[in-house]
């Protein structure tokens, strides 16, 4: 499958609905811990936020390498890169406004007011992974032959054994 733009991908992130499945390293075990979860992409990071019980959050704390897939099952963006955290646990206040724009991306409006209620005094901490210093930067789109590109072009060149 051919890449996105980095427009594309951009107007990609930016659509509500999608997901983040969020890939962290368990210290305990050494296991990857895969988990979907709301994001947030503004001003070319990706921002991301667990509760302070949040296993991924003990995680990014002891080793904040990350992957990343956000799709649509046509399109995807992933990402192997580190996050820093922007706002420790329990500064909710110093960004609320970031967290009702995810909210929103998740969910109609109406569960996002109800939700925001109830959890505004969970302690939350907000991480973030900036694309331009991410390890990798991998993404797909639905071949299109108006764009020049090949019609029998869903995989990669590389995955056939006799082209």
């Amino acid at each position: 499958m051919p890449g996105m733009t980095e427009q594309e991908v951009i107007e990609f992130l930016e659509e509500p609905g999608h997901l983040v499945r969020l890939a962290t390293v368990d210290p305990e075990d050494g296991w990857p811990h895969v988990v979907p979860i709301w994001y947030l992409y503004r001003d070319g990071r990706i921002y991301i936020t667990p509760r302070e019980r949040s296993a991924w959050r003990f995680h990014l704390l002891a080793d904040n390498r990350v992957g990343m897939d956000i799709d649509d099952g046509r399109r995807k963006v992933i990402i192997k890169g580190r996050v820093e955290e922007v706002h420790p646990n329990g500064e909710n206040a110093a960004w609320r406004d970031l967290w009702w724009l995810m909210a929103l991306r998740g969910m109609p409006v109406e569960a996002a007011i109800a939700y925001s209620l109830d959890t505004a005094d969970e302690p939350r901490s907000l991480w973030a992974l900036d694309l331009s210093r991410a390890e990798e930067v991998r993404t797909w789109r639905p071949a299109d032959p108006a764009r020049g590109d090949d019609p029998g072009g869903w995989w990669a060149k590389r995955y056939f054994t006799r082209r």
